[in-house]
């Protein structure tokens, strides 16, 4: 291990190579905890990372739009029984 590589350790949620006092991953935008590290072979691809943050915002896309579909037939629904 050279100078520049122990100033690196791995990100335990998706494996990319990052600066020992990081935060955050820049790749996957995980929040890192003091110590937590895993070896490159352990941790997700990137690729794999980015696949379930898509598949996570596509189902909060779908949470919000059943929630707003719901107020427009709550708000329909409270009118057509006013106008009874």
């Amino acid at each position: 291990m050279n100078d520049s590589d122990e100033n690196l350790k791995y990100c335990p949620h998706c494996g990319t190579k990052i600066d020992r006092k990081a935060s955050f991953c820049f790749a996957c935008g995980s929040e890192l905890e003091e110590g937590a590290e895993v070896e490159p072979e352990k941790g997700e691809p990137a690729s794999k990372v980015a696949q379930k943050m898509e598949r996570d915002s596509a189902k909060i896309e779908d949470k919000k739009e059943k929630k707003f579909l719901t107020g427009v037939a709550f708000t329909r629904n409270t009118i057509l029984l006013r106008a009874s």
